[in-house]
C-alpha cells in the first residue's frame, strides 16, 4: 500500500472531497481503457489515479 501526503493532494486541488471525486473518476477512465485494451494492470487504477492527483498531472475546472 503506497502511502500519499494529503498536502501533496491539496496543493493541487483547492478541497480535499474534490480531490477524492476527481481521483474515483480517474481511476474508472484508466480501468475502462485498461479493460478495452485487454490489458492487465500491475496496481490497482486508484493507485495510478491517487499518483497522478498527487504529482500535479491531472487537472480539473470548475464547471459554472
Amino acid at each position: 500500500m503506497s502511502y500519499v501526503r494529503l498536502d501533496d493532494i491539496v496543493r493541487n486541488v483547492d478541497s480535499m472531497y474534490k480531490s477524492v471525486l476527481i481521483g474515483a473518476q480517474r481511476a474508472i477512465e484508466i480501468a475502462e481503457e485498461a479493460a478495452r485494451q485487454a490489458k492487465t494492470l500491475p496496481e490497482k487504477p486508484t493507485t495510478y489515479a491517487i499518483r497522478e492527483l498527487e504529482s500535479g498531472k491531472l487537472k480539473y475546472r470548475p464547471v459554472k
